[in-house]
């Protein structure tokens, strides 16, 4: 096959995670893949080249005639795209030549239903969808009366990294975290939709009673200023540890002990795979595809995002209890490699691009 991925995505997102691990998987399967960025957006570790465009306004004819001129000139046979602007600049080029226009979902407001733009962008262009989750398709199909496009369930799906103890320690020696500290961890962007600052808050009472608990939080974001105040202001600074961007996430998961995942809106976050991949029992907002990734109290604990005393009482309940936290991510574990493994998704998207390729 030849495949044309087009994002217009400026900032490191979910998207770009999966496109990495499956850009890569394709062209190691012999497939010929394409990717065509915004100039501004993140580079990805890619076997491949990564071209960059400016795409400009919708229907910009610049990006237009680009995007004709490669699916025509490389025979293209199928196209995966993100966004309206991404659609705009290469759905009339794949309405020309009859090529598959696969619009990629990671949450269920990515269309949104009151913009007539959206719509005919999606109807005149779009001719198959994939999202990471079925909920995002059953909200999108409630809210979106016009919205008929077939559309592939594929869940997000991360390789596992095996560290040595070795690693883990000095990890946990650069964040200056003693030999029997409990560690309650969250890696996210530091942005309002995590809601970081209401993990902070909510935790703070537990931190304040437990000596040997400290909450790891790695990631940056607009709000990383804001949550150290408030660390202070709840007098739990010299419990709150703020690791900075982590390129190794995985890693970070393998020292926690207990994971977090507390947005009030989600769609299939990475942050929940890359935890089970670890081992680890996660408390998660019940929000989105993540009731199709854990089951409450079996592989993690589901909770209402607005539901103070539930966290507090799963967090206390795994506190107290090393066999539960065990327990729980051992099923995480073996749920992970049932169903969340890099490989599953990239073989499945591989066989669903194949079943709607366009036939030359």
């Amino acid at each position: 096959m030849k495949i044309l991925f087009a994002l217009y995505v400026r900032h490191w997102t979910g998207i770009h995670t999966t496109m990495q691990a499956l850009i890569n998987d394709l062209h190691s399967k012999g497939h010929e893949v394409y990717f065509v960025s915004h100039t501004d957006a993140p580079k990805l570790n890619i076997n491949i080249e990564q071209k960059r465009i400016r795409f400009g306004f919708y229907l910009n004819p610049i990006a237009l005639i680009y995007f004709y001129h490669l699916c025509w000139s490389k025979k293209i046979d199928v196209v995966a795209a993100n966004m309206d602007r991404d659609l705009s600049a290469v759905g009339p080029a794949c309405k020309i030549l009859k090529i598959p226009l696969v619009r990629l979902l990671g949450r269920d407001d990515d269309i949104n239903p009151r913009k007539i733009k959206s719509k005919w962008i999606n109807k005149l262009f779009v001719t198959h969808c994939h999202s990471v989750c079925q909920e995002i398709v059953d909200v999108i199909l409630q809210k979106v009366s016009w919205f008929d496009i077939p559309c592939a369930v594929i869940y997000s799906g991360v390789a596992e990294v095996k560290y040595s103890e070795e690693q883990k320690q000095n990890l946990r020696e650069k964040l200056s975290i003693k030999k029997d500290d409990i560690i309650l961890g969250i890696t996210a962007r530091l942005a309002g939709e995590k809601r970081v600052d209401y993990l902070i808050e909510v935790l703070a009472e537990i931190l304040l009673k437990n000596e040997n608990v400290k909450l790891v939080i790695a990631g940056r974001g607009e709000d990383e200023n804001k949550l150290k105040e408030l660390a202070e202001k709840l007098d739990v600074k010299d419990k709150v540890i703020f690791a900075g961007f982590t390129s190794e996430p995985k890693l970070f998961a393998a020292i926690y002990d207990i994971c977090y995942l507390v947005s009030a809106s989600e769609g299939l976050p990475f942050g929940i795979v890359e935890y089970m991949s670890a081992g680890k029992p996660t408390i998660a907002s019940d929000v989105g595809g993540i009731s199709e990734v854990i089951e409450d109290g079996v592989n993690g604990f589901l909770i209402n995002p607005r539901d103070k005393k539930a966290l507090i009482d799963r967090t206390n309940s795994l506190l107290e209890d090393d066999n539960l936290r065990a327990k729980i991510g051992e099923n995480a574990y073996k749920k992970f490699n049932e169903k969340f493994t890099e490989k599953i998704m990239c073989d499945r998207m591989e066989e669903f691009f194949k079943s709607i390729a366009r036939k030359q």
